[in-house]
């Protein structure tokens, strides 16, 4: 059997000197570049393709007056003198009316209640405990559901509660565990998640610090005073930034000296935003140094408007200056007038319809004979014969 011959060995191949020449690619040719095509005389090349647009960047957020906003965006101001218009009402409640049911059937507490806030305007609600003042503010800032009527809030109606609505209760309602600017921070990081962190503690800390509470943004509420605590609560309400601000008797609780600090406090707040604001109160010289209008509420039950006041001293007010004016005891005297001997009354309201007429069939009309026949006195005279219908009806 014959063996194949081995083939000889190949040469070993030269060892590359660098790892270019190891490349698998190297001894390959290299593409040739093809010239660019001519184009005939007198003709252009046609244009590129367009590029598309660009993406639009985001808009920084800048800290403008305390607030994370966009930096298109400013805080608009109203002219002192024109501070608010009613040919087109901010807030408009219109025929509202709220009843509860109870064991002995139900029980109308607000009815036919008509109001229109102008925007930047301060109107207090004034009257006696109880006649339903808290029960419109709560339908206001969608916490109560609406029994009649309707609530419009910036051409919108109110379904429901939200951010563009801030409230003050008579307690502050502060969380225990939070100290105050994380009290404050728990709205603001609602309202702006899009702001940075830094940004948002900014602006809770501007707005304590308006309160006069910058030097306590780490004290919890048990270290604080009531009425700190109350300026905690405005704080907050102010740092939503609200198109609405609504107080259920902030300063109820409060003493003497403290409210008065706080009013003047709520004063220079609402004046320097231009807010518009609702105010439930029971003291008469707190409602005229801080409203433009003030509605007198008539008692319940079926509570509605009874007189609205107007408050023609000019802004910005001062306390001693309003003091020496003569028309602010006339218009106090008025308050307690209608507090005293007018909120029992109800405003007049036009004549009723008259009731639909009754049922003129047969029977009806045997037995208005019948009541004709019996309302005769014995000595003027009888029916000639007693119809024996009636006689049946009679017995």
């Amino acid at each position: 059997m014959a063996h194949r011959a081995r083939p000889a060995p190949r040469p070993p191949s030269p060892q590359p000197r660098s790892r270019i020449q190891a490349h698998p690619r190297r001894d390959r040719p290299l593409p040739r570049k093809l010239p660019p095509r001519p184009c005939r005389p007198g003709r252009r090349r046609p244009p590129p393709p367009p590029r598309p647009p660009a993406p639009q960047p985001r808009p920084r957020w800048r800290f403008h007056l305390g607030l994370a906003r966009p930096a298109p965006l400013r805080l608009l101001r109203l002219s002192p003198p024109h501070r608010f218009t009613m040919n087109r009402p901010f807030l408009e409640l219109s025929r509202i009316g709220k009843t509860y049911g109870t064991p002995k059937g139900p029980a109308v507490i607000v009815e036919d209640f008509n109001l229109k806030v102008g925007r930047g305007e301060f109107v207090s609600i004034i009257g006696h405990s109880g006649c339903g003042k808290s029960t419109v503010l709560s339908m206001v800032a969608g916490l109560n559901a609406v029994g009649a009527g309707g609530i419009i809030l910036d051409h919108r109606e109110v379904t429901g509660a939200g951010p563009d609505r801030g409230v003050v209760f008579q307690s502050p309602c502060l969380l225990p565990w939070l100290t105050a600017l994380g009290n404050v921070l728990l709205g603001v990081n609602r309202v702006y998640p899009h702001g940075t962190r830094r940004q948002r503690r900014a602006i809770a800390e501007h707005f304590l610090g308006l309160v006069g509470l910058g030097d306590a943004l780490r004290k919890r509420p048990g270290e604080l005073s009531g009425g700190m605590r109350q300026r905690v609560g405005l704080a907050r309400a102010f740092a939503l930034q609200p198109k609405l601000l609504l107080l259920d008797e902030p300063f109820g609780m409060l003493d003497s000296l403290t409210r008065q600090e706080l009013q003047e406090v709520l004063l220079d707040l609402c004046e320097r935003d231009q807010k518009t604001a609702l105010m439930i109160t029971h003291d008469v010289d707190e409602a005229l140094f801080l409203s433009d209008r003030i509605v007198g509420m008539t008692d319940g039950p079926t509570a509605t408007v009874g007189e609205i006041l107007e408050v023609p001293f000019p802004r910005p007010r001062r306390r001693a200056e309003l003091l020496e004016n003569p028309d602010y005891y006339r218009l106090r005297e008025r308050l307690i007038s209608f507090l005293t001997e007018r909120s029992h009354l109800r405003p007049e309201r036009s004549a009723s319809p008259p009731p639909p007429p009754r049922n003129s069939g047969p029977l009806t009309l045997l037995r208005d004979r019948v009541e004709r026949w019996r309302n005769l006195a014995p000595g003027s005279g009888s029916p000639r014969r007693r119809p024996p219908q009636a006689a049946a009806l009679s017995r």
